[in-house]
């Protein structure tokens, strides 16, 4: 039971009465219970003894007259003219009434219906009728419409407390998510507040409270629904001991903000744990935004305008980094972002040195969201570290560390182009080729020929002029790049400081290694290519070596012409390929025991049916095509010949064909895969297929053992040609794929060498390799090949090498 205190109900009595319900519910009780409306919030009006003694402000409003004009007139006054029903049925509660209520206030048509019996008589709910449209004010039409429609919901609360009216709004609210089984139709504090879940509601009563003392507050909370809804609750103080309430459904708004919320703690988070530094600069250059990283990592608190950011870059890189700068934000209009990137030295943050960065500066001035230019700087100096490190590899020889030809052409081409535009300057090009290094290698191994060409690379380093380029052409060739020379004899003087410093001795194991050099010089002349003057200076160095090395021959036009003679006869075998004129002529291996049934073998011998010098052999042309580079092309067209020859062979006899390949060849990946390629296609036993080469190719470079390991894995068989003229460990052979030993024809030819032989003999059998003896031409040399147990034998004894019958 609410007590009055003067004007006023304690907060308390207030909440309380709010949960057990009002004076007035208490009085209307059986009313509510059979009623479909709150009579607190509905036109009503109290009739007793026939006259009315009661009418709510809701009907006085609905009838657009004051209260004082209703009360004390009779109840016919409110059902003049009865279109259905009757005022004794009205009266007695068994129906309704449709009526014109007070005709001298406008015959607005009413319907009433008996509610229930109160202390002082009867209650009457009067509704206005809208049916007919045309009696009832256009302003008063309308704001029902808006009020059917509206997503705004308006209610008013008193003090007591009673809901005085509720917009269509809050009754469609309270009816969806009334907790009861069924909904009653009733709107009133108890249901209004039942919509919302319980820590929603005790904040709603505070706010009001505090809108009854005069506050106007505003509460955002949420409702049972089983999909989350938010409403916004406006309360503001009215007259009377009434608040009004204007609700909103806010949902999407928290919604909103709750994803922007999240997304700030996220960017927050990122922003709290990146390592890149990231500035906003306005228009002018002054400080929008400063990641924590600036601050942390470079060691800058508060704002940094542009000028400050560019106080941590490397001076050297300041220009670059300002450029980059002006370049994004030098178009004034606009209309989507230009972003440009650079990488520069930043100062590290404890001031020991600058490191690498990348910086991405966007223009994002024309963003409202934004406007400004963000700077992203990130540390890449382990990264640019490691890509440095795997270009140098990339161009360097491993293990002399320096470039290797691609990067030496470039060099010379970059020198040629520069010296060009002075007048006066050449470019010298020094080809050094070790002496000896292949005995070297042979007699001591590789780790002494790897020592020696370390040695020999930090000599050259060390001989040549600053600005001067030393590389590592291959094997054991340097070549020395000298840009701008005043003359030849400037390139002279550095040949000549080149020599002295390849000479003397090297230290290995205990031993002295003496150590000498063939170099071959040319110098520019005006307009030639960097591959043009590099073949220049790799002739007279083959020339060196022709007059017997450890000398200095420079280019000349003799040497020119010789060059020439032997690029046209590149051209002529280039046309000999193309018009099939390269040919094989094949010479029998035989088995030197026959009780061993061992297969016969032939080795392919190339020919060339020259069109005017009629048939030459190999060497009018093969030592020309390894010079000029051609030797991979004809080496390719040879195999593809000898191929298939062993195809058509083996269809009639077993017999295994040998084909030499140089070391040339080998070094060229692409020359063994071909080979395999073409044995596979036409389905051919690999072993039915022998390859020899040289002792050479076990020591050119890596790529060219590579490839003999590779013929091997694929089944073909690789034997070690001229056997016994080189310099290398028979312990070490077994190293090598090797299938067979060929000993030289000049072990066997003119007088038959046995010691060796049998010493050759004994390590193949030790190996499971066998033998081939070349150049068996008597009767005698056959007799001691056989009795020694080589393998096999070849030479004119055996057969002379011939075409293939019915080529």
């Amino acid at each position: 039971m609410l007590v009055r205190r003067g004007c006023e109900f304690a907060e308390e009595e207030f909440v309380s009465e709010l949960e057990v319900m009002s004076p007035l519910r208490a009085k209307t009780s059986a009313v509510v219970d059979q009623s479909s409306v709150v009579v607190a919030a509905s036109p009503f009006l109290v009739v007793n003894d026939h006259r009315i003694v009661e009418v709510s402000s809701q009907l006085s409003t609905d009838l657009g007259i004051g209260p004082q004009e209703i009360v004390g007139r009779p109840i016919e006054d409110m059902a003049v003219d009865p279109t259905n029903g009757t005022l004794e049925g009205l009266l007695a509660g068994t129906q309704d009434l449709h009526a014109t209520a007070l005709p001298h206030a406008g015959g607005i048509p009413v319907t009433l219906r008996r509610l229930g019996a109160v202390d002082n008589g009867a209650v009457f709910e009067v509704r206005c009728r809208y049916d007919d449209a045309t009696t009832v004010p256009w302003s008063d039409t309308a704001a029902r419409a808006i009020d059917h429609a509206s997503s705004l919901g308006v209610f008013a609360v008193t003090r007591s407390p009673a809901i005085l009216f509720a917009t269509q709004y809050v009754r469609r609210v309270v009816e969806e998510l009334s907790v009861t089984e069924q909904f009653t139709g009733v709107v009133n504090p108890e249901s209004i507040l039942a919509v919302f879940v319980p820590e929603a509601q005790e904040g709603l009563i505070d706010a009001f409270s505090r809108g009854f003392t005069g506050e106007t507050v505003e509460v955002e909370v949420r409702t049972v629904a089983e999909k989350e809804q938010w409403l916004r609750m406006s309360v503001s103080p009215a007259p009377g001991e009434a608040v009004v309430v204007v609700v909103q459904d806010v949902t999407d708004l928290i919604r909103a903000q709750r994803k922007l919320r999240e997304s700030t703690r996220l960017l927050e988070a990122l922003d709290n744990h990146s390592d890149d530094l990231v500035l906003v600069f306005d228009a002018d250059g002054q400080s929008r935004f400063v990641s924590q990283s600036v601050r942390r990592i470079a060691g800058h608190d508060g704002a940094v305008n542009r000028r400050e950011a560019l106080s941590m870059v490397h001076p050297q890189d300041v220009v670059q980094v300002a450029e980059l700068y002006e370049r994004t934000t030098s178009q004034a209009d606009i209309a989507q972002a230009v972003e440009a990137t650079a990488r520069a030295r930043i100062m590290a943050p404890d001031g020991s040195g600058y490191r690498w960065h990348d910086i991405i500066v966007t223009n994002h001035l024309h963003d409202p969201d934004i406007r400004g230019v963000v700077w992203t700087i990130r540390d890449t100096h382990d990264r640019y570290a490691a890509e440095m490190e795997l270009a140098h590899r990339a161009t360097h020889d491993e293990l002399t560390g320096l470039p290797e030809r691609a990067s030496v052409i470039e060099f010379l081409d970059m020198a040629l182009q520069a010296d060009g535009g002075q007048g006066g300057h050449r470019t010298g090009v020094l080809f050094c080729d070790v002496d000896n290094f292949k005995a070297v290698n042979d007699s001591l191994g590789h780790a002494a020929g790897d020592v020696l060409l370390t040695v020999i690379a930090d000599r050259l380093r060390g001989a040549v002029r600053d600005g001067d380029l030393v590389g590592r052409w291959g094997g054991d060739e340097f070549v020395i790049v000298a840009p701008h020379l005043g003359d030849f004899d400037e390139a002279a003087v550095l040949a000549d400081r080149v020599f002295d410093a390849f000479r003397g001795t090297v230290h290995f194991a205990g031993l002295d290694l003496e150590v000498g050099v063939s170099v071959g010089v040319a110098t520019s002349v005006g307009g030639q290519s960097a591959e043009a003057l590099m073949q220049q200076a790799d002739i007279a160095m083959y020339e060196a070596k022709r007059n017997g090395r450890g000398r200095i021959e420079a280019f000349t036009g003799e040497l020119s012409e010789h060059a020439a003679v032997r690029a046209r006869t590149e051209s002529e075998l280039a046309d000999a390929v193309e018009h099939g004129e390269m040919l094989l002529h094949y010479q029998p291996i035989r088995p030197l025991d026959p009780d061993r049934r061992l297969p016969s073998g032939m080795e392919a011998l190339a020919r060339w049916q020259h069109p005017e010098q009629g048939l030459l052999g190999p060497d009018r042309f093969i030592h020309a095509a390894e010079e000029s580079g051609f030797m991979s092309v004809l080496g390719m067209e040879l195999l593809r010949i000898v191929v298939r020859d062993v195809s058509e062979m083996n269809r009639t006899e077993p017999v295994f064909f040998a084909v030499n390949m140089s070391p040339r060849q080998l070094s060229d990946p692409a020359a063994a895969k071909r080979l395999v390629s073409m044995i596979t296609d036409i389905a051919l036993e690999p072993q039915c297929l022998v390859v020899e080469t040289t002792e050479e190719s076990f020591e050119v470079d890596s790529v060219a053992l590579d490839s003999l390991w590779f013929l091997h894995n694929a089944g073909v068989r690789i034997f070690l040609d001229d056997f016994g003229t080189g310099h290398s460990s028979m312990t070490g052979l077994h190293r090598f794929p090797v299938a067979g030993l060929k000993i030289d024809r000049s072990l066997i030819s003119p007088r038959i060498d046995e010691e060796f032989v049998r010493l050759v003999v004994g390590v193949a059998k030790a190996m499971g390799t066998i033998t081939v003896a070349e150049g068996i031409e008597t009767a005698h040399q056959f007799e001691v090949a056989t009795r020694l147990g080589v393998d096999y034998g070849q030479g004119f004894l055996l057969g002379r090498p011939e075409e293939l019958p019915g080529r």
